[in-house]
Parts: C-alpha cells; sequence; structure tokens
C-alpha cells in the first residue's frame, strides 16, 4: 500500500496506473484528492510465482512535479517447502 498526500493547492486527480505486468495489478483512489487530503494506492501480486520480484507502477496524475510517477514493489515468494521449513524453525 502507497500513501500519499496531496501536497499542490489544487485537488490531484489521478488518471491511471499501468503495472509493468499482469501478474501486478494496482488499485488506486477514484475521487480527487484534495489539497493536504491522503489517497491510496494498493498494489496485490500474483504469489503463485515463487522466487524474488522487482515490479514497477506508473501513476499518472495531473501533479504539477511531473503526470508521471513510478512507484517500486519488491519481494519474495517463498516455495511451499521453504514456508514449511520455517514454519519448523518458530
Amino acid at each position: 500500500m502507497f500513501k500519499f498526500t496531496n501536497v499542490g493547492d489544487k485537488p490531484l486527480v489521478i488518471k491511471r496506473a499501468q503495472a509493468s505486468c499482469g501478474c501486478t495489478v494496482p488499485t488506486v483512489t477514484k475521487k480527487p484528492v484534495a489539497p493536504g487530503e491522503t489517497g491510496e494506492i494498493a498494489v496485490s501480486y500474483n504469489t503463485n510465482r515463487p522466487n524474488s520480484f522487482s515490479k514497477t507502477i506508473t501513476v499518472y496524475s495531473n501533479a504539477k512535479s511531473g503526470e508521471r510517477k513510478v512507484l517500486r514493489i519488491k519481494g519474495y515468494v517463498m516455495k511451499k517447502e521453504e514456508k514449511k521449513k520455517e514454519e519448523v524453525k518458530k
């Protein structure tokens, strides 16, 4: 989850968010974010693909600092065998 605050003087409108691949799905705030208010961009990743991952989400908006911003997520999805070993260690 990415949280942000509109530091501008006009409502921030997120036009769209585009993931670098189909295994990553962004969900954005639908209504304009007023100055001083906060919004969220949730990102989910398909955990059926064990291994490390690094993905980008490009956000298009009416921000003065630039119409396009790139967010990055990275992580590691354990294989079922690895997860079982981790649970036994606890």
